[in-house]
């Protein structure tokens, strides 16, 4: 595939993953509780407690294609065939942005927001697939400290319409959402510890 085609690709698919379920509206007996919104960083950072969400005050780090993590810097810029980029903010709580393409069409995104003992609070998780459904599944949970789960959802939207979908077949061969409940099981957790 040609590469510029995959970069505009996923750079519109990007902008649709940026949806998120709002939590304006709380009628969870009615189904569906949350609405059709965009959840920018700033307002992810902002309930996670992180104050200065800047991205040039992440931690940047890449993903080789052979799944070595390593970090990013002007003096040290990711691969040509890398294929994840995460951002991490540590303040009292822990932010990470996890962004990725499996295969160069489709785009797996998560925001997690970690308390100061290393346990997940909160999670977003986006995949698009825009060439075989033209769809996004995305997934919100929150957890107690104790890892069990306080208020999880997950659903199926259209690109096009952006409104909820039936699951499509196509789903069951997504990948799964990220759930990765500590901090220290994140695959690039040697990275945060020195940060």
């Amino acid at each position: 595939m040609n590469r510029l085609f995959a970069i505009v690709l996923l750079l519109s698919a990007a902008a649709f993953a940026q949806m998120a379920p709002s939590h304006e509206a709380t009628n969870a007996q009615q189904g569906n509780p949350h609405g059709f919104k965009r959840s920018s960083r700033v307002q992810f950072a902002a309930e996670c407690g992180i104050n200065n969400p800047d991205p040039a005050t992440a931690l940047v780090l890449s993903r080789s294609e052979k799944g070595t993590w390593s970090r990013v810097s002007r003096t040290m810029p990711p691969g040509q065939n890398d294929n994840a980029k995460v951002r991490a903010w540590r303040e009292t709580n822990t932010m990470i942005e996890w962004h990725e393409s499996p295969n160069g069409t489709s785009m797996h995104t998560a925001q997690f927001c970690y308390r100061p003992d290393g346990t997940l609070w909160h999670v977003i998780d986006r995949f698009v697939e825009p060439v075989s459904c033209g769809c996004m599944r995305m997934m919100e949970a929150t957890f107690n400290p104790d890892g069990s789960v306080r208020e999880r959802y997950e659903g199926y939207y259209g690109m096009q319409q952006q409104e909820p979908i039936a699951e499509p077949p196509l789903a069951k061969s997504f990948p799964a959402a990220y759930e990765i409940k500590k901090l220290d099981q994140l695959p690039f957790a040697e990275f945060l510890k020195s940060n």
